[in-house]
């Protein structure tokens, strides 16, 4: 988050063997901080063998929801000189914050076997990253579960009580980039 931490994130991308590159997803888009980082990087010398792979989580429930992150994702190993690993994308995480933790533990088992296969073959097994995906749209009912709790106000209650805890509630339709 500092020019010096991300020029040594650049210097270390430039030696390692492979990259797992993490970071949420914000509104169907790559944090701003992960992209300048990314154009920092300079293509690495063809005699080198470095892979690089992908974490992408999202608190949106569904795994298509980070698709359109995953095509450019695809494409920016070959860019950098690297081998593809593959993209892990995961929707719904958000809710790890607030929900007990035993809703959360067969996704975290799988996730910790994913780095153990990581770690020892040096790939992503494509059948646990398709497991992790999860849904890629939700079943109607799911939507319209989520429609009511949101009529009667409780979906949005930990945002709220978010804005309300951080002073920010007053200015929740608040507006300061649109245009004049």
């Amino acid at each position: 988050n500092t020019e010096s931490r991300r020029q040594e994130a650049v210097a270390a991308f430039a030696e390692s063997e492979l990259v797992l590159l993490c970071f949420p997803l914000y509104h169907h888009a790559m944090p701003g901080i992960v992209m300048t980082w990314l154009e920092m990087l300079e293509p690495l010398d063809p005699d080198r063998s470095v892979k690089l792979g992908f974490l992408v989580q999202s608190g949106l429930p569904e795994a298509r929801q980070s698709r359109s992150v995953e095509r450019f994702l695809t494409r920016l190993p070959a860019r950098l000189g690297c081998t593809y690993l593959g993209t892990m994308v995961r929707g719904g995480v958000e809710a790890m914050q607030f929900a007990p933790d035993f809703m959360f533990r067969r996704m975290r088992g799988t996730l910790v076997n994913l780095g153990r296969e990581l770690a020892t073959t040096g790939q992503f097994d494509s059948e646990t990253i398709a497991r992790l995906a999860g849904r890629e749209v939700l079943p109607w009912w799911r939507i319209r579960f989520f429609l009511t709790m949101k009529a009667v106000g409780f979906a949005d209650r930990s945002w709220n009580n978010l804005l309300k805890k951080n002073g920010a509630w007053a200015e929740r339709f608040d507006q300061p980039h649109a245009p004049r």
